[in-house]
């Protein structure tokens, strides 16, 4: 599933543009998201649709930091960039678990869909690739 979700986002960048491969990415799955809060019933399905967005956006985040960062600093700006979700994926089940104990679990699918929509709007702020 993440391979054919890779190369699709991959075509998509090489006929438009990593940003606006990124921006799908963002943008549809922080909708998904907000659905889920409000409905819950197709739950599997909607989260494979962010689990093949979140693969789909991969290669538009991969060639616009290699579009972005000088041959001489590009290992240290991938280093940078791509631990960033180790760390994240080592805590937030942690954090949203937390969240969906306190809450319920609709609560935990409002804020994602927060943090993935405020990634879209800095993708519109981010310079042209």
């Amino acid at each position: 599933m993440c391979i054919r979700d890779r190369l699709l986002g991959g075509k998509v960048v090489d006929r438009f543009s990593s940003l606006f491969t990124l921006r799908i990415s963002t943008f549809s799955a922080g909708v998904i998201f907000v659905v889920l809060f409000f409905y819950q019933k197709n739950i599997l399905f909607l989260l494979s649709l962010v689990t093949l967005l979140f693969f789909f956006g991969m290669p538009g985040l991969e060639s616009y930091v290699v579009k972005m960062s000088s041959s001489e600093k590009r290992g240290e700006v991938y280093g940078i960039i791509f631990s960033v979700g180790p760390i994240v994926g080592a805590f937030s089940p942690m954090f949203f678990g937390y969240i969906a104990d306190l809450f319920g679990l609709q609560y935990v699918f409002i804020i994602v869909a927060f943090l993935l929509i405020s990634g879209f709007v800095i993708t519109l702020l981010l310079p042209k690739d």
